[in-house]
């Protein structure tokens, strides 16, 4: 093998290998934001979490509150019938 060849092959070997540490750079670089994307649509996902376990609270509360007043009603018209 003559030298030239040799020389080259380093050269095309060298470019790969930069190649691969800057798609390296780019794939972490990917990989912290997806890690913050997840993250933030976690505390999303935990804030929706906690209204619809209050929404569903309140729901109940409001419920008794009606079946409340209708028995009281039933009671009133019972009386008065």
């Amino acid at each position: 093998m003559s030298e030239d060849i040799i020389w080259e092959q380093f050269s095309r070997l060298e470019d790969k290998v930069s190649e691969l540490i800057s798609t390296c750079q780019t794939l972490e670089e990917e990989k912290a934001d997806l890690i913050s994307r997840l993250a933030e649509t976690e505390r999303i996902l935990g804030e929706r979490d906690t209204e619809n376990k209050r929404l569903l609270e309140e729901r109940t509360a409001i419920r008794s509150k009606i079946d409340n007043v209708l028995l009281k009603l039933e009671g009133v018209s019972s009386t008065s019938g």
